[in-house]
């Protein structure tokens, strides 16, 4: 590593790399957050509709979870 100090065109694209570094992990959560909470919000759905039917358990599990992207 060198000691020489950073130009300003240098200091600015670290700050630039640290920020959008930053806000991608920030994205990033939020994104894997709201996955998970989707997928156990299906799960309870093809719960429910495995109880109801109980002779073709989850039947209509699939077209349940794809109808909630419609509304």
């Amino acid at each position: 590593m060198s000691c020489k100090p950073l130009t300003q065109e240098e200091w600015q694209a670290s700050v630039a790399e640290a920020f959008n570094s930053a806000v991608e992990s920030v994205y990033r959560d939020m994104i894997d957050e709201a996955v998970k909470a989707e997928r156990e919000a299906c799960a309870k759905v093809c719960e429910t509709l495995d109880a109801w039917n109980e002779d073709d358990p989850g039947s209509s599990a699939a077209t349940a979870i794809r109808a909630r992207g419609q509304v």
